[in-house]
């Protein structure tokens, strides 16, 4: 079994609303992230990820208020019930509402853990280089038929796939077939480690 946290959170406004009011429902964007499609006067679309509080870590929701997570993600939950901090919305002060939560110490089944960890690098978003969001999975695709990216913009996408492989889960689940081949497709990513000289004009 993995250790976890369970949170059981209640959002409430201070002022009337009803579920249906964007102002609530961009609490919830927050946590989670949304897609968001834009079309161009020209007609062209363009596909924009908003990311939320929990888009980076991996957690498993249980019921539309509640969720389980890593330390890591369960810290950056907390964080936003407490002052609204997220990536999503640039909010300079929390708003008119207010959270309250419990949490309790759970145990997860590696299946479960996996299972997080295979939606975690399936939802994980980048942007590439002609301004379009995409999957990072089918980032990784690309390079392996042989798409060469500017290098640094492979050294942004490192940087993230590192971030996913990091998390408290992901060691327990390279046995997943789609998580085994991620972790290789990986090592695909070339960045140059050496320094970038310098001159220096006397």
């Amino acid at each position: 079994m993995v250790k976890a946290f369970m949170v059981k959170y209640k959002i409430k406004m201070n002022t009337p609303y009803n579920h249906s009011d964007y102002g609530y429902q961009k609490l919830f964007r927050a946590i989670y992230g949304y897609t968001q499609v834009v079309t161009k006067s020209n007609g062209k679309k363009y596909i924009y990820h908003r990311p939320g509080v929990l888009s980076s870590v991996p957690y498993i929701k249980k019921g539309k208020n509640e969720v389980i997570l890593t330390k890591a993600g369960f810290s950056r939950f907390i964080e936003y019930l407490k002052t609204g901090k997220n990536p999503t919305h640039k909010w300079e002060e929390k708003g008119n509402w207010s959270a309250t939560y419990s949490m309790y110490d759970v145990d997860v089944s590696p299946e479960s853990a996996q299972k997080a960890i295979e939606n975690l690098i399936k939802e994980t978003v980048l942007l590439g280089p002609d301004g379009n969001n995409r999957r990072v999975t089918d980032i990784l695709e690309d390079i392996e038929r042989g798409v060469i990216y500017d290098e640094n913009i492979m050294k942004i996408y490192d940087k993230s796939i590192k971030q996913i492989q990091a998390q408290e889960w992901y060691q327990t689940s390279l046995s997943s077939p789609q998580v085994k081949r991620f972790d290789n497709l990986s090592k695909l990513i070339k960045v140059s480690q050496t320094p970038t000289p310098t001159t220096i004009t006397q």
